[in-house]
Order: C-alpha cells, then structure tokens, then sequence
C-alpha cells in the first residue's frame, strides 16, 4: 500500500520505462504432483507500455535514475497503474532437470490438458482449473527510466499511457 508523501522519507513518483517494450512480468505459479512433489512455472510476459506509482526516498530515486539500466519493482513499495498491450514472452518450469520424465508428462498436463508440448499462451484460468495457485508477480523494467512526482491533489496528472513523442 503506498503511503501519503513525506511518510518515512519517502516520497511518491510515476514510474515508466523510457523505451517501448520495456516491461516485463514473471508470474509464478505453484502445484503438488500426485506424487506430492512440488512444481513451480514462470510465465513471462512483455508490455509495449505501462505506468507505476512508487515510493522512493531521494537516494532511491537518485539510484535509479543514476542506473539507467532498469529495475526490479520488488525492490520497491509500488502500485502497477497501467501495463498496455502484453503479449506472452515464455515459460518454463523452475529446476525442470530436477523432475523425471513422468513428472514432467504430469506437469504438461496439468498446464495444458494434454501430454505433448505446447508452445501457446498459458490459460490461467486453465491452470487454476487444474490446482496451480498464483504465487506471484514480479514486475521489471528494463530500460532507463522516468520518473516524475505525483501531484496529490490531481492524480489524474499523473502520466499514466505512452506517448509516441518519448
């Protein structure tokens, strides 16, 4: 939950990549096989554009900026505001080398409904259908950044779509 500004000498901002297709997210989703061992899939995906409301501290914001590199939001107290046009990047299982040829039958099956490897989009509803839990989602920019306060009194001020002049 991000705080009023001033609160614990942090003060909020918008933050967005300064290029296109910069944004990232990673979902992690957790299952037990039937022979009680657990699973875990990444699912990634890319956004032409988005928007986030953070808490930086003034080093924070001078790292960040200073960086130029991108960040990884986890790091921070954020709010995602808007992510624009995603489209599915990847999945994998986490330590796939780790499970037997059964288990990973058993883990494409309880991912897609059938036995053979499929490429698409992951169906989340597919996979809570099938016992996998969300566990979470982490967020990354991988661009520089900008980064701009929010006026309190006029949230909408706050810059939260793209533009083709950046």
């Amino acid at each position: 939950m991000l705080h009023e500004p001033d609160n614990n000498g942090c003060k909020l901002y918008s933050l967005r990549p300064a290029d296109k297709n910069a944004i990232y997210t990673t979902e992690r989703w957790s299952n037990t096989l039937s022979n009680g061992n657990r699973v875990e899939l990444l699912y990634t995906q890319v956004w032409r554009s988005g928007s986030f409301a953070v808490e930086l501290s003034d080093v924070k914001m001078d790292e960040i900026v200073k960086g130029g590199t991108g960040i990884m939001l986890k790091d921070l107290v954020y709010e995602v505001k808007v992510l624009n046009d995603g489209w599915y990047e990847c999945h994998s299982i986490l330590d796939e080398d780790s499970f037997t040829q059964e288990e990973l039958c058993e883990i494409q099956t309880l991912q897609t409904n059938t036995e053979t490897e499929n490429d698409c989009e992951i169906n989340s509803d597919l996979l809570e259908e099938n016992g996998w839990t969300l566990v979470n989602t982490d967020y990354e920019i991988v661009s520089a950044c900008i980064i701009r306060p929010i006026d309190n009194l006029s949230p909408e001020s706050d810059e939260d779509t793209d533009s083709d002049d950046d």
